[in-house]
């Protein structure tokens, strides 16, 4: 039997006595924060691929500012390619105030405008610097959540032991706010020895290539000069 999430949700609504899928006591959207609380929970104990997700989108020409993609829990990894070269290099994330202390409003001057080489992320959007000269392919990787699951397949692309703990998280917690702190204890025990006992299965060619041990550096976007003559930008 596959278990999917609207069975996952059943399961939580069942935990606490709600069967009736709209009642407003416990709806969806709390269920879903319930299950998404505990995959990530999850990610961080049993770590697997599917969590992540690669996407591209297109820069124009002096904008700087780009939504995130929605749903959305956080970023891994942006990347540019080399519009010339194909060559993928990685952005490097900036503070709000590095990013302050190094942009020139390319609005006046726009010979500040160059291939990206770092983002600032902020609340619902991020912001590329430099402010893009033309058009770039950005590769963009990102965690899930249970939305995204769901909206590209009605079974979840995890290993199907890991759905019943996910699943018992949300249960946990659910039960937690309606009060049943014992239940939430016990739920929460059972878990954790399923956790204990799960054999996960981690990305292990990543611990055993030629590069495992050695530290790779990115670029110093503090000592690159904006232009677009640059030839020696460090690339991963």
């Amino acid at each position: 039997m596959i278990i999917d999430l609207d069975r996952m949700r059943y399961k939580v609504r069942k935990a606490v006595g709600i069967i009736d899928a709209a009642d407003p006591d416990l709806p969806q959207a709390d269920i879903d924060e319930y299950l998404n609380l505990a995959l990530w929970e999850v990610e961080d104990k049993l770590p697997f691929r599917a969590k992540e997700v690669r996407a591209t989108f297109v820069t124009v020409a002096g904008t700087r500012d780009y939504t995130v993609p929605a749903p959305f829990e956080s970023l891994r990894e942006l990347a540019v390619v080399d519009p010339v070269s194909g060559q993928h290099t990685p952005l490097i994330q900036m503070s709000a105030q590095e990013y302050e202390s190094v942009y020139i409003d390319d609005t006046i001057n726009t010979d500040s405008q160059d291939i990206p080489t770092g983002y600032v992320r902020e609340a619902d959007y991020m912001t590329l610097w430099p402010t893009p000269d033309q058009v770039y392919t950005i590769w963009i990787r990102r965690n899930i959540i249970l939305t995204d699951l769901v909206n590209s397949t009605d079974v979840l692309p995890i290993p199907q032991v890991w759905t019943e703990i996910i699943t018992l998280g949300g249960i946990q917690r659910a039960q937690f706010d309606f009060n049943s702190r014992a239940a939430s204890r016990e739920t929460k025990r059972l878990q954790t020895e399923m956790i204990a006992t799960t054999e996960p299965v981690p990305v292990k060619e990543l611990g055993d290539t030629s590069l495992a041990g050695i530290e790779m550096f990115g670029r110093d976007y503090y000592q690159r000069s904006p232009s677009k003559n640059n030839n020696n930008r460090n690339e991963w």
